[in-house]
This record gives C-alpha cells, sequence and structure tokens, in this order.
C-alpha cells in the first residue's frame, strides 16, 4: 500500500511525476487570489498573490513551472514558492505570473499544480536584478510551450 505520508515525502521533494501517478490525479493547491504589494506589476510582471486555502503540504521553495487553473480555464506560469529575502521579507509566499494572462482576478479561487521546479529562491542585490532573473523564468516556461518570447 501506498502511504500518504510518502506522498508528501515525494511532494516535498518535488518529485511531482511519481506523486501524481500514485495519487492517480494531478495534485494542486488551491486558494484565493489576493491583494499584494503590486512590485510585479511594477517591474512589468503582474503576480497572482495566494492564499491557501488548507494546510497544504508544499514543494520546498523555488520558483516554477506550473499549471494554474482560474475560471475554469488552464494557464501556464512562472510561480516562486518561498520568503523573497530581496526585500527583507520572512513570511512565505506563493506568486504566480500567469504566462500572457492580463485580467483581474482578486477573489478569484486559483489552483496551482507543480510541473517542475526551475531554481531556487535567491537573494538579490537589487530590484533590476530581480527584474532581470524573473524575465528569464518566464522565457523559461515560455520556452517549454514553444511560445515566442
Amino acid at each position: 500500500p501506498i502511504s500518504s505520508s510518502f506522498i508528501k515525502c515525494l511532494v516535498e521533494k518535488n518529485d511531482f511525476d511519481l506523486a501524481e501517478t500514485l495519487l492517480g490525479r494531478s495534485y494542486y493547491l488551491k486558494g484565493i487570489v489576493v491583494t499584494g504589494k503590486k512590485l510585479g506589476s511594477k517591474l512589468g510582471f503582474p503576480t497572482a498573490n495566494i492564499k491557501l486555502d488548507a494546510n497544504y503540504v508544499l514543494p520546498e521553495e523555488g520558483v516554477y513551472d506550473t499549471e494554474i487553473i482560474v475560471g475554469g480555464v488552464l494557464y501556464r506560469a512562472a510561480t516562486s514558492l518561498g520568503v523573497n529575502a530581496t526585500l527583507g521579507e520572512n513570511t512565505v509566499k506563493i506568486e504566480a505570473h500567469i504566462i500572457d494572462f492580463n485580467k483581474e482576478i482578486y477573489g478569484h479561487k486559483i489552483k496551482i499544480r507543480f510541473i517542475e521546479k526551475l531554481r531556487d529562491m535567491v537573494k538579490f542585490e537589487n530590484l533590476e536584478e530581480l527584474k532581470t532573473q524573473v524575465i528569464k523564468d518566464v522565457m523559461d516556461v515560455k520556452k517549454r510551450l514553444n511560445v515566442e518570447w
């Protein structure tokens, strides 16, 4: 038998494929889009800040290629999970930049499926370095979709 503890361990170690195979379904986190500091928008990459609706098992901190379902429609996103050390924060957040998406979704329910980790969380020296990395993260997700930047 497959235990829930084993599935949780797989998610925590970013082994999403095996976790989903053993679950027989995708592993999603669910939450509500809440207002953030709007820094992503100022940098040219608006994010959906997600407040989870339950105590989910989370993968390790990092930036991920993810699938997002909002309003019943599936999108891809570059999603940050962790502490934003560049801004001196110490609270774990989930922030998703949904690719080619420009709708107001505050208060909407959202589901996130983690596909693959792109990189670890990094403390950048300034916002310009952060913006440069976010551009790389978004380009990485778009390449995986075979969409030109």
